[in-house]
């Protein structure tokens, strides 16, 4: 498993107003969202479960569920390694 989790998929900022000491200001608040391998394993998932539907490989998992989430998780760790070694088509 990677410990690059890619950074986050859909970073947002906006100017909100928000309460420090019981004073109301205006600054900008980040909202991360979620990490780029979670946003890739989650795009994996359904192409597994169709290709992966007869697969016999998962008799070490405790559960088919399991297999394919850790081959989502080792797909996103994989397109993130190519992303940062800067593949081209």
């Amino acid at each position: 498993m990677s410990n690059n989790d890619g950074g986050p998929a859909f970073p947002a900022a906006r100017y909100e107003e928000v309460m420090q000491a019981g004073v109301s200001t205006w600054m900008d608040v980040i909202y991360p969202g979620l990490s780029l391998r979670d946003w890739f394993a989650g795009q994996s998932i359904n192409g597994l479960m169709l290709i992966c539907a007869q697969d016999s490989d998962h008799a070490d998992y405790p559960t088919y569920e399991a297999y394919i989430a850790t081959l989502s998780y080792r797909m996103a760790d994989a397109l993130i390694a190519e992303r940062a070694k800067g593949a081209k088509l």
